[in-house]
């Protein structure tokens, strides 16, 4: 989600750089910015943070510390407690489930905020052609040109046309960059991902090219909501509007979302 986070500090950063009644216009209602992601069998976290007024340099993301922040589900009120820096966490009575809608409730200076979503059912028939792919090498003194393995074939059925989105993950604690016969070695950078664009297909080919690191990675397939896919695709547009950010959160800016995913596991030799 790191690319979302990226984007929501552009829209807090984009009001150091509007005129004085652009910035009056915009910062007369302080809103806060929200971050969560809800997903099956796992708890929930709301991370709350300030925007950044008109005239600051400094883009660091200030937290919104001891709200109360309610869940909503089934009539029943969820109260997150608070841990830090703008974090909010569920306790065990909390389940997030398939098919369930889920609101966010809290109040800030003054104003309810809220927001509403629904948790989408797991990806359906998520499977790959091979859980083993092998680099091709480069030798020069050979004269001969490396055999290129075919792509790794992803694919799952889609018959509603929901959008969906694909993380692979290199797991290696010590991951060992791949050479191609250039050389070459072990890295303690993180642990690289690479991901495509949402989109409602139903099929993705991981290419070398995609591939950085050797060893163990985590396919992850998520099944997304149309406010995440939009939030997405802003993010990665060379025509921001700024002004009016893509958000699900009344009062506010920002992301609620329900999520669900499937899992495969692929070794690169």
């Amino acid at each position: 989600m790191k690319k979302i986070v990226g984007f929501l500090v552009l829209i807090m950063a984009f009001f150091t750089g509007c005129t004085k009644e652009e910035a009056e216009e915009l910062a007369a209602i302080d809103k806060p910015v929200v971050e969560a992601y809800l997903i099956p069998g796992q708890a929930v976290n709301v991370h709350v943070t300030q925007q950044v007024g008109f005239g600051t340099a400094d883009t660091t993301q200030v937290p919104i510390n001891d709200l109360t922040i309610k869940i909503i589900s089934e009539g029943t009120e969820h109260v997150l407690g608070f841990t830090a820096d703008g974090n909010y966490v569920s306790g065990s009575d909390l389940k997030i489930e398939a098919g369930k809608t889920y609101a966010l409730s809290f109040t800030y200076q003054g104003e309810e905020v809220s927001a509403e979503t629904v948790i989408p059912e797991k990806p359906q028939d998520f499977t790959e052609s091979t859980s083993s792919f092998t680099m091709p090498t480069f030798d020069f003194s050979s004269g001969t040109r490396p055999e290129f393995p075919d792509p790794v074939k992803l694919s799952w059925t889609n018959p509603a046309g929901e959008y969906h989105l694909v993380v692979v993950k290199n797991t290696e604690t010590s991951p060992t960059e791949v050479s191609f016969g250039f050389g070459g070695g072990s890295t303690t950078s993180a642990r690289p991902i690479f991901r495509n664009q949402p989109d409602q297909g139903t099929s993705y080919e991981i290419n070398v090219q995609n591939f950085s690191y050797y060893g163990h990675h985590w396919v992850i397939l998520y099944r997304i909501n149309p406010e995440y896919a939009a939030l997405y695709q802003q993010s990665g547009s060379n025509s921001l509007n700024l002004k009016n950010p893509s958000t699900n959160i009344k009062n506010g800016l920002g992301i609620f979302t329900g999520i669900n995913t499937d899992t495969l596991s692929l070794t690169v030799n």
